[in-house]
């Protein structure tokens, strides 16, 4: 079999009755260099079934199975392994791609072999059917992009991110960076690609190629406040290696630890390793709202 240009890794768990839509998503790419990696994570409902009629009917996917839940950061992690591809998309089984995504992400890379990766909009949707009528699109941009290390910091400083979803890797680079981060849960992508933009350039496609489903179940949305603190604890911890120093740096000149809000304010108090971001952090939040939640929190 040849060997794919493309590998689509999705681990899935519990969502027999997302699978159709997100099998079809992929069948509208009009794209055959392709290779689809799924991992069943010990699922309970029929996901397992659906799989093997799908497998029987797609001779570039290949389904794996964990004897037990793994957890959605793991699974992608193992089934990294099994990929072929020069390139990797991350698609979870409740999420869709949109017609171009596969084309116009691939091409920009061939073009771009100093990329690291090449991002899209990202788009939201709710409700058990994608209605691109009501797809919520984020626009980053305006036209089509390559960042540069030494000034995406800017970008990112005010607001340009990168959405895992509608995100393609060079499997190489991300292998070399030790792949996703399984402590920091549903933040293991964006740790990821800040490490890599600080290193890498990274490239910006301005459409919406590929919608995330929100759902009170979905990953990324079950954050309590403990789980948070827990996150920005181990992020902060993280970031005080020798190997991060780099990205340290970066992190403070852009402000990106106020995505963990006052959890992360506290740790900076604490620990002198970090006082230096907290002047950017609180011009972002602003002063006085800063000095009114650090007096809640001491005073009760």
């Amino acid at each position: 079999m040849e060997t794919p240009i493309l590998s689509i890794v999705t681990p899935t768990y519990n969502h027999a009755h997302y699978l159709p839509q997100f099998f079809e998503s992929i069948f509208s790419q009009n794209f055959d260099n392709l290779e689809i990696i799924i991992t069943d994570d010990a699922s309970t409902d029929n996901t397992l079934e659906v799989l093997e009629y799908y497998q029987r009917k797609i001779p570039y996917l290949r389904v794996y199975r964990n004897e037990t839940n793994q957890g959605p950061v793991v699974t992608v992690n193992q089934a990294i392994q099994h990929a072929r591809g020069k390139y990797l998309n991350f698609c979870s089984s409740d999420d869709c791609l949109l017609p171009g995504f596969c084309t116009q992400l691939v091409q920009w890379l061939e073009l771009n072999p100093s990329a690291a990766i090449c991002c899209s909009d990202p788009c939201f949707f709710e409700g058990e059917v994608l209605d691109p009528a009501k797809l919520r699109v984020e626009k980053l941009g305006t036209e089509d992009q390559i960042f540069h290390p030494e000034t995406f910091w800017k970008y990112a400083n005010n607001g340009f991110w990168i959405a895992g979803h509608a995100t393609m890797y060079r499997k190489d680079i991300l292998i070399s960076h030790g792949l996703f981060a399984a402590e920091l849960f549903h933040s293991c992508d964006w740790f990821l690609h800040f490490e890599i933009a600080a290193q890498y350039p990274i490239g910006y496609v301005a459409r919406p190629l590929a919608a995330l489903r929100c759902t009170p179940q979905s990953y990324s949305g079950c954050t309590s406040p403990q789980k948070r603190q827990l996150i920005a604890d181990r992020v902060m911890n993280r970031l005080k290696a020798k190997k991060y120093k780099r990205l340290r740096q970066f992190f403070r000149r852009t402000g990106l630890l106020r995505h963990f809000g006052m959890p992360a304010f506290l740790i900076m108090l604490k620990t002198p390793l970090y006082w230096s971001h907290i002047p950017i952090i609180a011009r972002k939040f602003g002063w006085d709202y800063c000095k009114r939640r650090f007096l809640k929190r001491i005073c009760g």
